[in-house]
């Protein structure tokens, strides 16, 4: 049974093919990670099921129901929360207000601006700062958290680790366990490669709009991912390794 299907969904940037008839399906408590190299369409496919890009087509189904007409503050209210790459958070907005903002939704849940301020603990200190003065980890945990408030069935998290410390990607992280055992279907976009697979269910390689390779994270292999991230026929990626430098990043 899956919480989340997405049917042949496209999108567009003008004239440009960002996403091309991608489907595929999230089950409850299940945490997906989408990789592929700057460009492959991660960020629109994203912004594309939370209605936030408009330029699209195909289906997007959220425990049964068609969300494909709904604006993207009704996606939220039905259950599906986007966390957006920059974190697009309120600025002159305090901490407290961001996350009681994201609480408005109203749906019924575990999670609470107070929850928030147990699993993220460096905030508490923060609570009352306008998140223009935040760190970029603590903008980054606002961030999650304000979408957690909304108790979703589904949550969406872009570059979540771009950009901060190991310790503060370890405190994020963190937070998956309890969003499986709670039945919270999770999509991650991770750069780290080592990371995705440690901690995802499934992995999604995108290539130039497309699902180039998915599966079981512990049925692929390191090589057959890097292979599809960077477009190579199978058994090139050995001599690729040392011509590419991005190659170290996957790690």
């Amino acid at each position: 049974m899956s919480v989340l299907e997405i049917s042949d969904l496209t999108a567009r940037h003008g004239l440009l093919s960002a996403v091309k008839g991608v489907s595929f399906s999230v089950a409850p408590g299940e945490v997906v990670a989408l990789v592929g190299a700057n460009g492959a369409g991660k960020s629109t496919l994203l912004r594309s099921i939370a209605g936030a890009h408009q330029d699209q087509g195909g289906t997007v189904t959220l425990k049964g129901e068609d969300l494909t007409g709904c604006d993207a503050h009704k996606r939220v209210q039905r259950g599906l929360a986007l966390v957006p790459e920059g974190r697009k958070l309120f600025s002159q907005m305090n901490v407290w207000e961001n996350l009681c903002l994201g609480a408005q939704v109203g749906r019924s849940g575990d999670w609470t601006p107070e929850r928030v301020f147990d699993v993220f603990d460096n905030l508490n200190k923060r609570r009352y700062s306008a998140c223009t003065h935040l760190s970029g980890g603590e903008q980054q945990a606002v961030a999650i958290g304000r979408a957690l408030v909304s108790n979703p069935d589904v949550i969406m998290l872009d570059e979540v680790s771009l950009g901060l410390s190991p310790a503060i990607v370890d405190r994020v992280y963190a937070v998956l366990p309890e969003l499986r055992a709670s039945g919270t279907g999770v999509i991650v976009v991770e750069q780290d490669l080592g990371r995705a697979m440690s901690v995802a269910d499934r992995v999604i390689c995108m290539l130039e709009g497309e699902i180039v390779l998915q599966g079981r994270a512990d049925s692929l292999s390191r090589e057959e991912i890097i292979g599809a991230y960077f477009g190579l026929p199978p058994g090139a990626q050995g001599s690729e390794d040392h011509a590419n430098p991005a190659m170290g990043a996957m790690t």
